[in-house]
């Protein structure tokens, strides 16, 4: 019985990048590791500040913020820290 050889995207993929070297690939690695952390993080951003928008003015106070605190914070781009 012989070995199947899968041939995909994935396995393409792999193939194009073995001449061009370890080094390359860990660069590119990290370069989507990075991406892939900060749309995360621009993603986790977002939903805080809808929640936060969400909570009622006695929840915001145990908080020790107030509506403007929220709607200045809430108003933010989700790339703005």
């Amino acid at each position: 019985m012989g070995t199947i050889v899968q041939s995909g995207p994935i396995e393409q993929f792999a193939r194009l990048l073995m001449p061009v070297g370890v080094a390359t690939v860990r660069l590119v690695d990290r370069a989507l590791l990075g991406t892939f952390e900060t749309l995360y993080t621009w993603q986790e951003r977002a939903r805080q500040r809808y929640h936060l928008a969400e909570m009622s003015d006695h929840m915001l106070a145990d908080l020790g913020l107030n509506a403007g605190d929220v709607e200045r914070e809430a108003r933010k781009p989700f790339w703005t820290a």
